[in-house]
């Protein structure tokens, strides 16, 4: 290498690779100083610290010595992030208290948006969460009594008379950004929503506010609302392309799919729709998330067309990866070229790719034991008690849209037939060049899709790359299990429990336990099967499951009962692992699973660990999955009793509505889009704005804000101006968005005012 240095252009992996083998070879004086050179062109690489950790000690790991070596490296990169928080990990108690104090202050002065982001590497540690809490606290005591965030010992402020610098008002915003995030993270999401919807009402122009508040709805289970507050960050900033995309897959996930097209419209080129452009741009989150939201509402023809068009796509890589090679011959780039090669070795072992087959897979079992009518490609599921009329609203929205998509698949179709009959009117091809012409591809048609000849082997198909390349994944043998046992292939059953087993932690695994005790429960029935399956399979069956559980030749095999009660016992303080074990047993003990699901644990225990909305849906999620695809008898009465239950201790997440209770959020949300920021007037943030959907109280965090009133320092659009009070939403001279469904007449947002308030505003 040290021959060749002048003829290497890439001179970062240089000294990288120069400095691993230096240090391999025991030169760790040598390496230090590449080492050095690294940390010169970027002190925010965490690799050259753990590097620089390895030269000045070669032993174990020692904290005196991490602490040397980043009290140098702070005194060389004083302006440098990483290393302060680097040295912040090492330190405890007053120690961190003290140096966290510096760090926040400056940050915080500094207005940067990104701190809480930075500060979540120590929520792992209750002691120094207890710390950074107590900080913001002071803080904001401080700020409402005296102006300054103030001195601090041992994290206890210090009295009005010490002088201290008065703050700008941008440093009590960043406090309450960042104390919303704190306690947004940690689970009090009121008191998050109390602080950022107070501060709004000071800064109601300032997009990360927004942003915020449509995060913390989110975290609460509420993406109904976090669309609506998002939409508002955007409509404040247009040009912002992150949040442009957020409030695409919020809106997504909200089920608004027209809303998020239109959006998706505003960030994408071309004259055709904003889904067939960025399903050509190959965007897989937008496919991934469009996929699950039409699965959520039933359409599975589209939901399976958009992950036929994910696998699609991946083929259409791997069959062009070869394309680039005359290029990087030319350019010079051999390294990366190298990296692509390789990287399409395991191309399909992406979680974007795996996120769609598992969701293919998942929609065909379902498929295979409810198939669908012959008019209706929706089914509907145990627990869905929509009324007739919501119902028929849905099934004519439905057949609009089959029938714009079937318009302008024949407008493309007869746009591809003009192209073709120009181009053979221009060209002679001959027979041999048209024998040459690669096949068209099958146009994907939705319904058919949703009517599968045989739903197990379309399933089967989605399962073949993961078994190859996602053989890592537990979730790819439980799939694999539950495709095989439905089309009872038995050595195929045990050998996804085999390489199932080969994982660290599987028998801990919910599912794969859950696939583990149905697999040996069948077994009790395989004597009754001798004449279907052949006595030999059956031998070498018996012979490999006595070699994968480890029993001897004369033992019996494990009792499908007892070995599920153990997997309880090793996770009792798991809501999840209770949950799914307790349902296993409904499933193999069929004579008592009425008495097994009563005993499934309540959404409000509390000795079973930390339990938050997310895990309570996916139990919910789970009782629909089984009573779908009929593996236990769970009834309507069952699910809604625990949806009830759920909702009742997570009042603001919206996914445990019932379905007409969230359609009329949904409607009502956007209804609501048609006003405010869209049309450049900002929502009031009062008892008339979100206090119905957060219930938001005055307390010790949010009275200091509320002394800054409104009419004391009112905001119009960014101007400021004083001692009027401010008694309607100030308002935007700019053309009005011209949203569906929204009428408003032109000139409206200027009624009432005369030309040059109007001008001014």
């Amino acid at each position: 290498m040290e021959s060749c240095t002048k003829d290497v252009v890439d001179h970062v992996t240089y000294l990288e690779t120069h400095a691993d083998l230096l240090f391999k070879l025991g030169r760790g004086k040598d390496a230090e100083n590449d080492v050095w050179d690294l940390l010169e062109r970027n002190p925010e690489n965490k690799l050259y610290y753990e590097l620089l950790y390895r030269v000045e000690a070669p032993g174990p790991g020692d904290v005196s010595v991490k602490y040397k070596t980043l009290q140098k490296c702070l005194n060389k990169f004083p302006s440098a992030r990483l290393p302060k928080l680097l040295f912040l990990d090492l330190l405890e108690g007053d120690e961190f208290v003290s140096k966290a104090h510096e760090f926040l202050q400056h940050n915080l002065r500094r207005g940067v948006p990104t701190l809480f982001v930075q500060l979540k590497r120590f929520y792992n540690s209750p002691e120094k969460v207890a710390s950074l809490e107590s900080l913001y606290l002071t803080y904001r005591k401080n700020l409402d009594l005296h102006g300054t965030l103030g001195p601090i010992s041992s994290a206890r402020p210090t009295s009005k008379s010490e002088e201290c610098i008065p703050e700008p008002p941008s440093t009590s915003l960043w406090l309450n950004y960042l104390l919303a995030s704190h306690f947004n993270h940690i689970g009090q999401v009121q008191k998050a929503l109390d602080i950022v919807s107070a501060e709004l009402e000071i800064n109601p122009t300032i997009v990360d506010l927004y942003v915020l508040k449509a995060e913390i709805y989110r975290d609460a289970g509420d993406v109904v609302t976090a669309s609506r507050w998002m939409e508002e960050a955007q409509s404040l900033d247009t040009a912002d392309r992150f949040i442009n995309a957020l409030c695409t897959k919020y809106m997504v996930q909200a089920q608004r799919l027209e809303d998020a097209e239109a959006m998706a419209l505003k960030f994408t080129r071309g004259s055709s729709t904003a889904a067939a452009y960025l399903s050509e741009m190959q965007c897989m989150w937008f496919l991934i998330e469009n996929a699950l939201a039409l699965r959520t509402m039933k359409r599975y023809g589209e939901a399976l067309k958009l992950c036929h068009e994910i696998d699609r796509h991946y083929s259409a890589v791997l069959e062009d990866q070869l394309d680039f090679h005359s290029y990087c011959l030319r350019k010079g780039t051999l390294r990366a070229y190298v990296e692509t090669v390789r990287l399409e070795d395991r191309l399909r072992d992406h979680p974007a790719y795996f996120n769609a087959a598992s969701l293919a897979i998942e929609m065909y079992l379902f498929l295979h034991l409810n198939p669908l009518g012959e008019e209706t490609e929706t089914v509907d599921q145990p627990g869905s008690n929509m009324p007739s009329s919501e119902l028929k609203k849905i099934r004519n929205k439905q057949r609009r849209a089959e029938r714009r998509a079937e318009a302008e698949a024949q407008r493309s179709k007869a746009d591809q037939e003009r192209r073709e009959q120009g181009q053979r009117s221009r060209q002679n091809a001959d027979r041999e060049a048209e024998a040459d012409k690669p096949p068209e591809v099958e146009e994907l048609d939705p319904k058919k899709l949703a009517r599968p000849d045989d739903a197990l082997s379309e399933a089967a198909r989605f399962l073949q790359p993961l078994v190859e390349h996602s053989s890592s994944r537990i979730e790819t043998h439980c799939l694999a299990y539950e495709i095989y046992e439905r089309k009872e292939k038995w050595l195929l059953m045990l050998r996804s429990i085999r390489r199932g087993l080969i994982l660290p932690g599987a028998v801990d695994h919910p599912w794969f336990n859950e696939c583990t005790v149905r697999f040996l429960h069948r077994l009790t029935q395989l004597p009754k099967l001798t004449d279907k399956g052949g006595a030999l399979v059956n031998e070498v069956l018996l012979e490999e499951v006595r070699s994968v559980f480890s029993i001897p030749a004369k033992s019996p095999l494990p009792d499908p009962l007892k070995y599920n009660e153990e997997f309880i016992q090793r996770n009792s303080k798991s809501f999840m692992h209770v949950f799914r074990g307790t349902l296993t047993k409904a499933i193999v003990d069929s004579e008592f699973a009425t008495s097994h699901l009563k005993q499934l644990p309540s959404p409000s225990a509390e000795d079973l660990g930390e339990i938050n909305w997310d895990v309570l849906f996916q139990a919910l999620e789970l009782l629909k999955r089984h009573a779908a695809l009929r593996m236990a008898p769970v009834t309507d009465d069952l699910m809604e009793d625990f949806r009830a239950a759920c909702a009742k201790r997570f009042p603001l997440a919206a996914v445990f509505l019932t379905p007409s209770e969230w359609e009329g959020l949904r409607k009502s949300v956007i209804e609501a889009s048609y006003e405010s920021a869209l049309y450049g007037v900002y929502p009031q943030n009062t008892a008339a704005g979100d206090a119905e959907r957060s219930n938001v109280v005055d307390n010790e965090l949010t009275s200091g804000l509320k002394a800054v009133s409104l009419a004391e320092h009112s905001v119009v659009n960014g101007s400021s101006g004083g001692g009027a009070a401010v008694d309607s939403p100030p308002v935007n001279n700019a053309q009005p968005y011209k949203a569906k469904g929204g009428k408003r007449k032109k000139g409206a947002a200027n009624k009432g005012k005369d030309p040059a308030s109007a001008a001014a505003v």
